[in-house]
């Protein structure tokens, strides 16, 4: 027999227990499930349906959670908008602004839709780094090897 993981079981039978079929009935608190709640069949469910759908209820997360998950996308993403420029840069040795934030974004598109601010901050942050470097005019930027 396989073992269930308690926050598995919990969201399971959140789903069974709290949704709007209440296919089974808990004592305790009706809005959550705690260790000491008993469940038993609802024997007065009925339904004219051969086939419902449950939808899975998700326990709510804590926002600690939530914000290390957000920061990670967001690294992720900078890093990735980096090596796209620096990709694009490569290949080309020199583009104007417009040029390469619109071929970062079309490189990009098919994973998320990056911004083009974000896109500028990521160009400053690489000509700090001498990666890249402006061009005479100031209206594009070079590749440094």
């Amino acid at each position: 027999m396989r073992q269930v993981d308690t926050k598995d079981l919990k969201k399971y039978l959140k789903s069974l227990a709290l949704a709007k079929e209440k296919i089974l009935l808990k004592s305790g608190d009706a809005k959550d499930i705690a260790p000491d709640d008993v469940f038993e069949v609802n024997t007065a469910y009925t339904t004219a349906k051969n086939r419902i759908s449950i939808p899975l209820l998700v326990m709510q997360t804590d926002d600690k959670q939530v914000q290390d998950v957000h920061d990670n996308v967001q690294q992720d993403r900078k890093l990735a908008i980096e090596a796209c420029i620096v990709r694009v840069m490569k290949a080309r040795n020199k583009l104007t602004h417009q040029q390469l934030v619109m071929e970062v974004s079309q490189n990009l598109s098919n994973i998320f839709k990056p911004d083009a601010r974000i896109i500028k901050k990521r160009i400053e942050d690489l000509i700090q780094r001498d990666y890249l470097e402006r061009d005479e005019t100031g209206s594009g930027y070079n590749y440094k090897a």
